[in-house]
């Protein structure tokens, strides 16, 4: 559905991390629920300038 109404308003699709899940990987490389929310807002902010 997402890409349907991206293509009918000509905007980008962009995805949230919902933070409930991260791999190990990540846990050791240092993400947290903090960076997590702080790139989704990076996301948001970016989505809400675009023209």
């Amino acid at each position: 559905i997402a890409n349907i109404i991206s293509e009918q308003t000509n905007t980008k699709a962009m995805l949230l991390h919902g933070a409930h899940n991260i791999t190990k990987a990540e846990m050791e490389a240092g993400v947290s629920y903090l960076s997590i929310m702080n790139d989704n807002a990076i996301k948001l902010k970016e989505a809400l300038h675009s023209d």
